[in-house]
């Protein structure tokens, strides 16, 4: 049949029950598409998308669908709206902008699909058909203004048999909702037009996803879009009672009792999915007391919802109107609950109005209900697992036993809980009350609580069940061995576990293997077998089937619905046929059918079957199994004696085949030595294996029997699975002559497997008869998962005839015979090895012998020119037939033959002739050993680099003159070295130097032999070596620097530096042993200290630095003339720490001075030499003498001697100096305290200390010991007045009395001793000292308060003031280093070169060495407190109002101006001047923060600190920094990159209390309060304080700085973050604590100064931590032991890495008169 229709773009065939078959075509309309939106011109027509029906030989028209029509106007036509049509602002949707075309135009697809009974049709729609997208349709890669039509879907109307738009419910909905479906006239009222906006769709699907029913559409332009098949439902309708409407008629309410429900609509008109206008209710919302379903994901609003059941009536209030200012309000009056309530999972209410409410409300009393089910009787007492009952939504659960039936009788009743509450609801007009009065209580009947019972029956009725299997896949490898039999299935049970007694049985069926709309073109048609015979085409198939089955070659089926319709073939050349179907069985791939059995195992039946595959036989097959039990098979009652077929697979995972060829001849015959040969089409039959494709065939290797066989075609264009076949040689076996087997008789062999060819090339000299074995490789181990054989062999014979050649021998090696004494003595020497008649084909000696012919003969001498080879020989050579030599030498003759001869053999002359070769004799002499002279020792320094020692072997010789032409070598062979000593091992060059390199920082010695041998060789006992010569390599490491103590000295010189490191002298650095060194020195800045002291290899003393400035490099030197000889001429070596050692300078002003303060060096006691004392006998130790005590502190060890001494880590060291003395005395000389001799008490005081220094030194962590030397000072007792015992750092003892001296024999340790000096001197000891000790001591004294008496006036003072030549009335109180000068600023009136007031600058004088004072315009009028760099200016901040040029102008700039270095003028900061006092001023963050005491800047108000940025002249330039500090002034500030912090007296930060102290953190103020404070007194949030107790600081602070982690403040206050602080603090990570205990006196500056990085050879960088310079009006400053150090107005403290104090106060400036110091600056880089 042939349908026209217009531009076709799919069809659709689908069936409608009831109604017949139906065929729907989408007609696209206007081929060429519809350009820009506009309508097709062609007429409608007939031949559009429609719908035709089956009538039993044809379709015909049945529904035309270029036009459907409503219901609801069955004239209208629905126009196919267009994407363009956008919504309305009220919701609506408002009629589309281009024409509105009036057909279902651009029809693309058609899908049909059901779904809850209903029939739809989708159509997908575009404008552009796809057939002809050009012109003005090709748009989609870019915006264009084509508008698609929306796809449609269209809904079967049962009524009018028709499909048209969406009907407004479902019969499937309705039954669920009202219990009916839809009646008929509801289905010709409502419709409504569905559009889906899809684009340019091709294509719609409907789908299941997880049970969600989805239609799908694809195209050009929106690619693919799910739409999910759901629509919302109108709910809570069921059972109205009440409908009112608002006054303006714009909403309407229906409240109904059976749903318990309030709904509301709107009235208003809405446009369906075409644009039409429907005056409806429109569904807006509903209400429920219980949820109702809308749709899948949705339910009506029930939260909160209450008093809706047993509703009444609906009503709005108030009936006049309502708008804004009178909201309508919605009222359902409910109806009155029965008496006896059940209790819900939601209360019940007495209300009349506002339903929606519960609030305030009490909910009304129920009762709970409970059923009990008794069983009376039944016919099998295990009927049940899981016995009935009853829930209180009366469902009746139980669960039957398996297996079981019977039936069983039960009783049932119901109870209330109304008698056990106790209560009874009474109605009255106004409500509910739940209390009657007493008197109804007293005469009314309690009532009953149980129901009547009632019975019910259960009856469980017996199944017989199916039986039960499962099936097993049966994975087998091609052509493997095969089994007996074969698991098929296992688990196999009749049904149920009481069918276990009935029978089984097993058949089986191929499973064919089908390919749809495809025959066989080699079919036989079966024409015995007619269509018409049978019922249905699935019998006439199975008949078809079993055709094929009884033809023993049949392998495949073709099936069709013909009057004929099967044909079967063996082989199958598939051909494309709709309606035609083509099977295949699996049959073909066995040589046995399966034949099944089954076997009981352990109570489990499990089915087998035998079978044989073919060899040929892969891939996946299947064949179904059917099990029958003999049990009863009814469908009343459901019951099955047979179980559905289980496919069970046959999976034979396919192995390579071995490939098939064979040859054209056996024999192939060819002559030796000849060139390519080549045997044309050798090859025939080759393939890849049985059943496998080979590469360019379309057909399947033929397997045996015509099994397996292959579709015809199979292997046509299979390039991913068909094999390559290769041809390789495979072995060579030896039939005759001498040659192995080997496949080396081929230098070429080559196979062609497309033409057959065989190519080969001999080995040359190759002869005899062979059998040739040829392999061939398929690449199918490569395609298939599992290995087989890719690889097949045969043979062939190959006869090689032979050809005469040249004598064949080894190549000739040199005779050397030995001189002889012997007359007479006949020589015999082999001269030619594997001697040969052929020189390459070894059969030819089975042919002919070898002889020699002596052509000429030649004879010389080294040492003799007239020599002939009768001077030689006696007897002259002869050769035999296997190449030996025979001769008679003269006595004591030497010399060289040469003789040529010709080696012939006994055949016919090859081509070339035979061949002469030359042959030479050396009769040699006996060799005499070399002469060389060798250094012994050889010292070096590590790190060296490649190094070259010349000489290091002379008189080199090789013995007599006549071995005067032999070379010289030399050996050199490690004995016994270090490991990795030598980056590049020691070697002699031919001049005897010695070259080597040593490992970079190793060091130590070695010993290598050295051995001198010539090239005379040892041959006939010759001598050719010296003995080898044992030579000591030493390496000696260069000095290393750790540390450099103190880092910091004087810029005047003369510190006591003390350096530690490695290998400054000991043996194993300088190489040998002393008591005494001195080749070590110590340079700072490369000059020499004026004296070294050697204390240990890890330890020197430089004593007298000469005066420096900034960091310099600290040395140790060492030279000596150890192990300097021919070859080693210098060996110092140095030692470096870079920018270890600091000249440090302290710049200081205040009151009426400015100067450097630079200090002095410490006196130095002088040290006498060594005075030996002799041993004292040991006296018991008598009074405290006997006892000591060692404070430790920050010490880590344990160590433990005996009983008589315990060190312990952190603790103190005590014991018995006795004890003590049996550790660390290093010379055996008893301990005696109590011979008072001036000389002895003295060494042995010195000694002691001594021993301890080295303890020190030893462990390397008792630093900080503090030494009790009470009891050895005469008039002290530490019983007596412990007060006035003096303590000393041990380090200052042993910088005093310590040297280093020889050690004793057989000491376990190195041995540190003391020099004795004079008792006078000693005894200074007992004073505290009045210098500060060579390095900073972090000791903690055990004795407080102990006084510093004051120095003598003829004492030189620690530290000295250098003043500047700046000569002020008044003080200095800033100072700044600005563009290359020095200003100073204060309240001062002038100096002795300038007459400025309160500013001046001071700069090197032109062409002297000498500062020059240097006037700043004519200064200010008032006190300068503050000076800092911004904007490139240099701005000040003070007390005075004006600021004076040179000219005798003055600039009204209030407290802050600006200097303009470059100009020599006075600037202003913005606009307006401030007015007031700054006191402190910083740049942070690129802006400039000044503060003080002021309220206004420019104007606004800023309450003592203001921020200025931008411009300097710039008036909006000045800003407040969140409302600033009140309640006093701001006297300092500090900060970093990220923060700052300001001290003053102030009350209040931006909104926060605070106490003197604030910081700022970019963006607000923050408060500086002590945690653990705050915790102790329960602070409360946004309170300072807490009682009297302060948590931050209690008085005024004057000076700040900060290392970023802490906080230093100074000031005038006794405490801080209440803890006990005088005058000054330290704020670390939320906790305040006292710097010691504080200083005396006032603080005007802090400022934190660190030296620069040290360097040194194996520490890779030590930060230096900083130090904490306080100066100001101070007269001491108090330790944290309570020790109290006057000072002269300035101090310090130095701090550890984290940044806290680490170590106690130190004065800077000691003696002198140093004024109230204002401003300072402490550095190595002041060049003033």
């Amino acid at each position: 049949q042939s349908i026209d229709a217009f531009g076709a773009t799919g069809v659709e065939v689908f069936d409608i029950p009831g109604e017949g078959h139906f065929l729907a075509v989408a007609s696209h309309g206007n081929g060429e598409g519809l350009a820009n939106g506009s309508l097709p011109t062609l007429p409608l027509c007939s031949s559009c998308s429609a719908i035709y029906r089956w009538t039993g030989q044809h379709f015909v028209l049945y529904q035309e669908l270029e036009r459907v029509k409503t219901a609801f106007n069955p004239d209208a036509q629905i126009p196919g709206l267009l994407e363009t049509q956008t919504p309305a602002a009220n919701g609506s949707r408002t009629m589309p902008p281009v024409q509105s075309n009036g057909r279902l135009i651009g029809a693309m697809d058609m899908k049909y699909f059901t779904w809850e009974g209903e029939y739809y049709l989708g159509l997908s729609k575009a404008l552009c058909a796809t057939s002809s997208i050009n012109g003005t349709c090709t748009c989609w890669t870019e915006p264009c203004d084509i508008s698609q039509p929306r796809s449609a879907v269209l809904q079967w109307n049962r009524v009018t048999r028709m499909f048209g738009e969406m009907l407004s419910t479902t019969d499937a909905t309705n039954v669920r909702m009202r219990g009916a479906e839809v009646p008929d006239v509801s289905l010709t009222h409502h419709q409504q037009a569905l559009r889906l906006n899809a684009g340019l769709s091709l294509g719609m699907s409907f789908v299941v996803l997880d049970g969600v029913p989805v239609v799908m559409t694809f195209g050009k332009t929106r690619g693919g879009i799910l739409f999910e098949w759901d629509f919302e439902e109108v709910v809570g309708l069921q059972g109205v009672v009440s409908v009112t409407a608002d006054f303006m008629d714009t909403t309407a309410y229906a409240v109904a009792t059976i749903d318990a429900a309030l709904v509301a609509f709107t009235i208003r008109d809405e446009l369906d999915g075409v644009g039409d206008v429907w005056g409806m209710l429109a569904y807006q919302q509903t209400w429920s007391e219980a949820p109702i379903r809308m749709s899948r994901t949705k339910n009506s609003t029930f939260e909160k919802v209450e008093g809706l059941r047993g509703a009444q009536t609906v009503s709005v209030s108030p009936e006049t109107g309502c708008g804004p200012e009178d909201p309508c309000s919605v009222a359902v009056r409910g109806g009155p609950p029965r008496d006896e309530v059940l209790c819900g999972a939601n209360p019940l209410y007495a209300v009349w109005r506002d339903a929606l409410s519960t609030a305030g409300k009490q909910p009304l009393p129920c009762q709970r209900i409970s059923f009990t089910v008794v069983q009376t009787s039944t016919s099998n007492p295990d009927l049940f697992v899981v016995q009935p009952y009853l829930t209180q939504n009366g469902s009746l659960v139980f669960e039957s036993a398996p297996t079981m039936s019977g039936n069983a009788t039960f009783e049932v009743f119901l109870k209330d809980d109304g008698l056990a509450t106790g209560w009874t609801a009474y109605m009255r007009e106004t409500g509910y009350v739940t209390s009657p009065p007493d008197i109804l209580t007293e005469i009314l009947n309690p009532g009953v609580d149980v129901s009547d019972v009632q019975t019910f029956v259960i009856q469980v009725l017996s199944v017989n069940d199916p039986p039960l299997m499962v099936p097993a896949t049966i994975e087998l490898l091609q052509n493997s061995e095969p089994e007996d039999r074969y698991l098929i299935a296992q688990s196999i049970t009749a049904g149920a576990p009481n069918e276990i007694q009935q029978e089984l049985s097993l058949d089986w069926k191929w499973l064919w293997r089908a390919r749809p709309n495809r025959f066989c073109e080699e079919r036989s048609i079966v024409r015995s077998l007619l269509l018409g015979d049978f019922d249905t085409e699935q019998e006439a198939l199975e008949a078809c089937f079993d055709a094929c089955d009884r033809d023993v070659n049949c392998n495949f089926v073709s099936f069709d619905n013909s009057i004929l319709p099967c044909g079967i073939s063996s082989i199958c050349t598939l051909r494309t046929q709709p309606l035609n179907t083509m099977y295949e069985t699996p049959r073909n791939r066995f040589t046995e059918e399966p034949v099944l059995s089954s076997l009981d195992i352990g109570g489990q039946l499990i089915a087998f079957a035998s079978f044989r595959l073919h060899p040929c036989a892969v891939g996946s097959f299947s064949m179904r199994i059917i099990v029958s039990d003999d049990g009863s098979s009814s469908a009343t009652r459901q019951s099955l004696n047979t179980a559905d077929p289980v496919e069970v697979e046959f999976v034979v995972t396919p192995r390579n085949q071995p490939p098939i060829f064979s040859f054209v001849q056996d024999t192939i015959t060819v002559t030796a030595s000849t060139n390519t040969t080549t045997v044309a089409s050798f090859l025939r039959g080759v393939c890849a294996g049985f059943g496998e494709c080979t590469c360019g065939y379309t057909n399947a290797c033929a397997s045996p029997g015509g099994k397996c066989q292959q579709l015809e075609g199979t292997c046509q264009g299979q390039t991913d699975i068909c094999q390559t076949v290769s041809f390789a040689l495979e072995a060579v076996e030896t039939v005759e002559g001498l040659r192995p087997s080997s496949t080396e008789l081929f230098t070429t062999f080559e196979i062609d497997p497309v033409t057959g060819s065989m190519t080969f090339v001999l080995r040359q000299d190759w002869s005899g008869t062979y059998m040739v074995s040829i392999a061939a490789l398929d690449d199918g181990n490569d395609k298939f998962v599992e290995l087989g054989t890719n690889k097949s062999i045969n043979q062939f014979r190959l006869v090689i005839e032979p050809m005469n050649q040249k004598v064949g021998f080894d190549p000739l090696v040199p005779l050397l015979v030995p001189e002889t004494m012997e007359p007479g003595l006949v020589q015999v020497h082999p001269v030619f090895q594997n001697l040969s008649a052929g020189f390459g084909d070894i059969n030819l000696d089975l042919f002919y012998n070898v002889t020699f012919t002596i052509l000429e003969i030649e004879c010389s001498s080294r040492v003799y020119t007239n020599f002939s080879c009768s001077d030689l020989f006696v007897s002259l050579p002869q050769f035999d037939r296997k190449g030996v030599v025979s001769f008679v030498l003269v006595p004591d003759s030497q010399g060289f033959v040469d003789i040529n001869v010709q080696v012939n053999n006994t055949g016919p002359i090859p081509e070339g002739g035979f061949e002469a070769v030359q042959l030479t004799f050396q009769i040699a002499d006996v060799n005499e050993a070399p002469t060389c002279d060798i250094v012994s020792e050889i010292t070096v320094l590590e790190n060296s680099g490649p190094v070259l020692l010349r000489g290091f072997i002379a008189n080199i010789s090789a013995g007599p003159e006549p071995e005067s032409w032999q070379n010289i070598i030399f050996e050199i062979e490690a004995n016994n070295s270090i490991p990795d000593l030598f980056a590049s091992p020691p070697f002699v060059d031919a001049t005897g130097g010695l070259r080597f390199e040593t490992t970079i920082g190793r060091y130590g010695e070695a010993t290598f032999l050295v051995t001198c041998i010539d090239d005379g060789g040892t041959a006939y006992s010759g001598i050719n070596a010296l003995p080898a010569v044992p030579v000591l390599f030493r390496v000696l490491p260069r000095p290393k620097v750790s540390t450099v103590h103190p880092a910091v000295g004087p810029i005047l010189g003369g510190s006591i530096i003390t350096v530690t490191g490695m290998h400054f002298g000991s043996e194993a650095s300088r190489g040998y042993r002393s008591s005494f060194y001195d080749g070590v020195e110590v340079l700072v800045d490369g000059i020499q200290c004026r004296d070294t002291r050697f204390v240990s290899d890890e330890v020197v003393i430089c004593v007298g630095s000469l005066p420096g400035n900034g960091l310099s490099d600290v040395q140790v030197r060492v030279s000596d003339e150890f192990g300097v000889n021919r070859v080693v001429t210098n060996l110092s070596r140095t030692g470096t720490a870079p920018d270890s050692f600091g000249s440090a300078a302290f710049l200081a002003a205040g009151k009426g001075m400015v100067g450097i303060v630079s200090r002095g060096p410490p006196p130095v006691l002088p040290l006498p030499p060594i005075d030996e004392v002799e041993p004292v006998d040991p006296v018991t130790p008598v009074g405290n003498a006997s006892n000591f005590s060692l404070a430790v502190t920050a010490a880590n060890f344990s160590v433990s001697h005996g009983s008589n001494i315990s060190i312990s880590s952190g603790g103190n060291v005590t014991g018995n100096m006795t004890g003590l003395w049996s550790i660390l005395n290093a010379s055996n000389r008893p301990l005696n305290l109590t011979n008072t001799s001036e000389d002895v008490l003295s060494y042995q005081l010195a000694q002691f200390a001594a021993a301890l220094c080295r303890a020190s030194m030893e462990f390397q962590n008792l630093t900080g010991i503090v030494l009790d030397v009470s009891a050895l000072c005469p008039g002290v007792n530490s019983t007596q007045n412990s007060t006035q015992a003096p303590a000393w750092p041990i380090e200052y003892v042993c910088g005093l009395v310590v040297t280093y001296a020889e050690a004793s024999q057989g000491a376990n340790i190195s041995v540190w001793q003391a020099l004795s000096i004079p008792m006078a001197d000693f005894l200074q000891i007992c004073i505290p000292p009045a210098q500060e000790p060579m390095v900073d001591v972090n000791a903690t004294l055990n004795i407080t308060d102990i006084p510093l008496p004051e120095p003598e006036e003829d004492v030189e003072p620690y530290a000295q003031l250098e003043g500047l030549p700046v000569n002020v009335e008044g003080t200095i109180r800033s100072m700044m280093l600005f563009r290359g000068l020095l200003y100073l600023g204060g309240s001062f009136t002038g100096t002795s070169k300038d007459t400025s007031s309160n500013i001046v600058a001071l700069g090197r004088a032109n062409g002297e060495n000498r500062a020059d004072v240097m006037s700043v315009g004519n200064g200010v009028d008032g006190a300068v407190n503050a000076m800092t760099e911004y904007g490139g200016m240099l701005m000040l901040g003070g007390t005075f109002t004006k600021a004076a040029g040179t000219s005798g102008v003055s600039l009204r700039s209030g407290c802050l101006v600006a200097w303009n270095a470059n100009e020599q003028t006075w600037n202003m900061v913005g606009r307006t001047p401030i007015q007031g006092a700054i006191y402190t001023m910083l740049v942070f963050q690129g802006k400039l923060f000044v503060a003080g005491r002021f309220l206004l800047t420019a104007g606004q108000e800023v309450h003592n600190i203001a921020v200025h940025s931008g411009e300097l002249s710039d008036p909006g330039g000045w800003e407040d920094v969140d409302g600033g500090l009140r309640g006093g002034y701001v006297a300092a500030m500090t900060g970093n990159d990220k923060e700052f912090f300001v001290g003053g007296s102030f009350v209040m930060a931006g909104s926060k209390k605070v106490n003197n102290v604030a910081q700022w953190d970019g963006v607000t103020w923050q408060r500086l309060t002590d945690e653990d404070c705050e915790q102790q007194c329960g602070y409360a949030v946004a309170q300072n304080t807490c009682g009297s107790q302060n948590c931050e600081i209690n008085g005024p602070v004057t000076a700040v700085a900060s290392t970023g982690a802490t906080l230093f403040v100074a000031g005038q206050f006794t405490t801080a973050g209440g803890r006990a602080a005088q005058n000054i603090a330290q704020y670390f990570s939320g906790r305040w604590s006292p710097v010691g205990v504080g200083v005396v006196g006032s603080v005007y500056s802090l400022q934190l100064f660190t030296f620069g990085s040290l360097q040194t050879d194996f520490v890779p960088r030590v930060r230096r931590s900083p130090c904490l310079y306080v100066a100001g009006s101070l007269s001491a400053v108090v330790n944290s032991t309570g020790f109290t150090i006057p000072v002269n107005n300035t101090a310090r403290v130095c701090l550890d890495a984290e940044g806290t104090v680490s170590q106690e106060w130190e004065p800077v400036t000691v003696g002198g008169a140093v004024g109230p110091v204002h401003v300072m600056h402490a550095g190595q880089d002041w060049q003033i």
